[in-house]
């Protein structure tokens, strides 16, 4: 049997909102993930920061100007050295440069007002989505390996949450994600869709898993693979909530 290898991950927080995410994922538990602030007046040895590192999930606002240069520089150093290079942005327009910069740009949603509050909300979901798809504590996880393999030089990524209780949890709670996933993204286009299902546990059975895969299977691209991780949460109670990640998707 293969043996789990965690893998050494920086989060790294520019500018206000991504930096106030960083305070609420700190504990969390996860082995080998090491978080870090920057700014733009901040001294830092950005080879040092990433040495040893196998993956860095940036979180900015990049329609900041300056702490998009920031994150521009930190991605194309990270991704210089192999770092599988990750960056979370709310919904708005990417550079070409740091679309070059960064395996991938993740668009991530926002609230109806784009508040800084939920940018700092989706950021943490987002770190949330990437760290439990990959920790040995999940009923069911990826490999660094395979994550690797559906996120390296993709450009431009999407994701989304939807949550429900009740009859048919999954099913529902993954409709839910998709449609929001399609204000941000063109699914037809997808050629890889990552699905994260969290929930207490009793009420996450492989028979819904596999009909929320074969409905995601109609909306992505048909030769698109979807690949998927469960998390069991016993504060979860009856509700579910399924965190899609599209790749290659045309926005």
């Amino acid at each position: 049997m293969e043996s789990f290898v965690k893998p050494s991950v920086k989060v790294i927080g520019v500018g206000e909102p991504g930096s106030e995410a960083l305070s609420r994922l700190r504990g969390c538990g996860w082995d080998g993930v090491d978080f870090l602030k920057l700014a733009e007046d901040d001294q830092v040895d950005l080879q040092e920061v990433f040495r040893d590192t196998d993956m860095t999930i940036i979180l900015a606002d990049i329609q900041n100007l300056k702490d998009a240069a920031v994150t521009l520089a930190a991605a194309e150093c990270a991704k210089g050295m192999d770092v599988l290079t990750v960056v979370m942005t709310s919904a708005g327009d990417v550079p070409k440069a740091l679309a070059d910069a960064a395996d991938t740009v993740t668009i991530l949603p926002s609230d109806e007002e784009g508040s800084e509050a939920g940018t700092v909300d989706s950021f943490a979901a987002g770190v949330h989505m990437i760290l439990d798809m990959l920790s040995e504590r999940s009923l069911v996880s990826m490999s660094f390996d395979d994550f690797r393999s559906c996120l390296s030089n993709v450009g431009v990524t999407a994701m989304a949450s939807g949550q429900a209780a009740g009859k048919n949890v999954i099913m529902e709670a993954a409709k839910k994600a998709a449609a929001l996933l399609g204000e941000n993204a063109n699914l037809s286009k997808a050629r890889t869709m990552l699905m994260h299902v969290i929930g207490s546990g009793d009420n996450i059975g492989v028979f819904d898993i596999g009909s929320a895969g074969a409905f995601l299977s109609w909306q992505v691209h048909p030769d698109a693979d979807i690949l998927w991780a469960v998390t069991a949460d016993k504060s979860m109670g009856d509700n579910v909530v399924v965190t899609l990640l599209g790749s290659r998707v045309a926005i």
